[in-house]
């Protein structure tokens, strides 16, 4: 549906509930990057973004305390991909850590779901790509 709208922009940014469900890093990053070149293929005139993964806060989501480390190796894949396909890659994943790697509480409700203050963030730290 979205490339059949052929869309001026398309931001990205998907791949933490592969990760949360034990996708392999390299079988993410893989499946992402097909679905890269299908959009680029199928809408080439539409400007794609790809967002970085967000880092979970695993204390409140009571998952496993590896996850955030899959989540940076992810996202380091995934930069590499998109500098080779010379693709615009926002890291959103710093402005979101705490002190201890995680998903800072306060933008997060439930440990991986934005809360209305992360909702905030994100739109600011985008807007200048809009």
């Amino acid at each position: 549906e979205i490339t059949n709208a052929s869309p001026a922009m398309i931001f990205l940014m998907i791949g933490i509930n592969d990760i949360y469900q034990g996708v392999s890093v390299e079988t993410l990053i893989s499946n992402i990057e097909i679905i890269i070149v299908n959009i680029l293929e199928k809408s080439p005139k539409s400007k794609l973004i790809v967002q970085s993964i967000l880092p979970v806060n695993a204390s409140r989501l009571f998952a496993d305390k590896n996850i955030n480390t899959s989540v940076y190796r992810a996202n380091n894949l995934l930069q590499k991909i998109c500098n080779e396909k010379s693709l615009i890659f926002i890291n959103l994943h710093p402005d979101f850590l705490n002190g201890n790697g995680e998903m800072d509480s306060c933008y997060t409700y439930d440990g991986v779901h934005l809360s209305e203050q992360g909702y905030i963030l994100w739109a600011e730290l985008i807007q200048s790509y809009l």
